[in-house]
């Protein structure tokens, strides 16, 4: 592990209520692994033991079922979806930058983390976000300078008759970095229900 990866730490974004998947995404398996773990997998070369679950409060059954050694957090806001559960993960946060990745995104590799980890370094951006040939934004793995985003995304959240969504914190983001997933592209597939579950597995 490179020494200036001591300036990341990631959070795994596990507090979905997985409606049309009918069960816990987290817990599906994926080549013998389970979502989550496979999650934590893919942070480790860059994060090392700096990796923590994000988890809705409302929902603390899957604690006892996460992976062994690895924290859990909730979010602070409860009903704001992901990025409540970003909110939580940067307000967390004692490393320069967060790595913030969904957990239903199995395909993700270990090596797309470690691009955007050196990405993030080369040019210190609020946030670097990966971005499809096709112009698709994957906002569930990205990378924020902690500071500066979180102070954005606090003051933007405190307003709980305000709709924000992932990407217009990004947009609101002065200084944002895209990250051409160029060799990447099949590290993304969604995973909203059964037969894209059943896709994956084939």
């Amino acid at each position: 592990m490179k020494s200036e990866y001591k300036n990341f730490s990631g959070y795994i974004l596990a507090g979905g209520k997985s409606s049309r998947m009918g069960r816990d995404k987290a817990f599906l398996e994926i080549n013998g692994t389970t979502f989550i773990q496979n999650a934590v997998d893919i942070l480790k070369p860059v994060c090392a033991a700096r990796i923590k679950i994000v988890l809705n409060p409302d929902r603390t059954d899957p604690v006892s079922k996460l992976p062994t050694k690895i924290a859990s957090i909730f979010d602070l806001h409860k009903t704001r979806g992901p990025l409540g559960g970003i909110h939580a993960a940067l307000n967390d946060c004692q490393t320069e930058f967060a790595i913030i990745l969904a957990v239903d995104q199995p395909l993700v590799s270990g090596a797309l983390i470690a691009d955007l980890a050196d990405h993030a370094l080369r040019s210190g951006p609020d946030v670097v976000i990966p971005q499809s040939e096709s112009g698709d934004f994957k906002q569930l793995c990205t990378v924020y300078n902690v500071e500066s985003s979180f102070r954005l995304l606090d003051k933007l959240l405190s307003d709980d008759t305000t709709s924000v969504s992932v990407l217009r914190f990004i947009e609101a983001l002065e200084d944002r970095e895209v990250f051409s997933l160029e060799g990447h592209a099949s590290d993304f597939e969604n995973i909203n229900n059964p037969e894209d579950y059943d896709r994956i597995k084939s």
